[in-house]
This record gives structure tokens, C-alpha cells and sequence, in this order.
């Protein structure tokens, strides 16, 4: 019974993903002058420069899974490489779409400390705790 409740979570995670990347896109294409100028600039661009600057970024992503790898190992959490990377990703989704930069520092560490803890009622002190540091430091350095 436990498995199958699992799957549906993920599942739902799942769909609930596609469906706010369905909506991002469709509120970046939904205009027909938008699309004609990103049509435009992509058909423009130069390949070389783009596939140069991707995988330039790609190694800045990958250096930011091994600094966050290393961070976790010196505090005793030792997670898979592509546990750590998909970590870094998530982050990199919140420091995007969330105002400030530091939403996606928070979901780190709440994806790392879902892991780490083992009973729930530590988890939802400790998701408290951050989220009211991280909300003052952010008040704080506001002034």
C-alpha cells in the first residue's frame, strides 16, 4: 500500500511539473508578434556561439553540483551525484522564478533536510526555522 501511495505522489509531482512548464511556455508563445520574434533571433543566431555559450553554462551547472557535493559531504550528507545535480537544478528553478535570490537556497536545503530527517515533526521544525532565518536575513539586508 505504501508503494503504490509513493507512486501516485510521484506521479502527481510529475504532472504537476509538466503542468506548470506547459503554462510557462504557453504564456512565453501565446503571442503571435513574441513568436515571430523569437523565431527571428534564433534563426539569426549564430550556432557556433550558441552551442558554445551552452556548454560553457553547462560546466558552471556542473561545477556548482560538485561545490554543493562537497558542502553536503562536509556536514555528513552524503547523497548520489545525480541526487546533488538534480538539487542544484531545483535551486537554480527557484533562484529564477522566485523574487530575491535566495528561494532557491531555501529548497535546498529543504530537499536535503527531507532527506536527512527521519521523523516529520523535526522536518517541519526544521523547514520552519530556515524559512524564518533566511526571510529575515533577506528583510534585513533590504534596509
Amino acid at each position: 500500500m505504501d508503494s503504490t501511495a509513493t507512486l501516485l505522489k510521484r506521479i502527481g509531482v510529475i504532472l504537476f511539473q509538466l503542468l506548470v512548464t506547459g503554462a510557462g511556455i504557453f504564456y512565453v508563445f501565446h503571442d503571435p508578434d513574441k513568436r515571430t520574434q523569437i523565431a527571428h533571433a534564433l534563426r539569426e543566431a549564430d550556432r557556433h556561439w550558441l552551442l558554445l555559450g551552452w556548454l560553457c553554462y553547462s560546466v558552471v551547472e556542473l561545477l556548482a553540483t560538485v561545490r554543493w557535493q562537497m558542502l553536503l559531504r562536509v556536514q555528513g550528507i552524503y547523497l548520489s551525484w545525480l541526487r546533488s545535480g538534480g538539487i542544484v537544478m531545483v535551486g537554480l528553478f527557484f533562484n529564477m522564478f522566485l523574487p530575491g535570490l535566495i528561494g532557491g537556497d531555501v529548497m535546498r536545503l529543504y530537499y536535503v533536510l527531507n532527506k536527512r530527517a527521519g521523523k516529520k515533526r523535526v522536518q517541519r521544525c526544521r523547514w520552519r526555522w530556515i524559512a524564518c532565518s533566511v526571510c529575515s536575513l533577506s528583510f534585513s539586508s533590504q534596509r
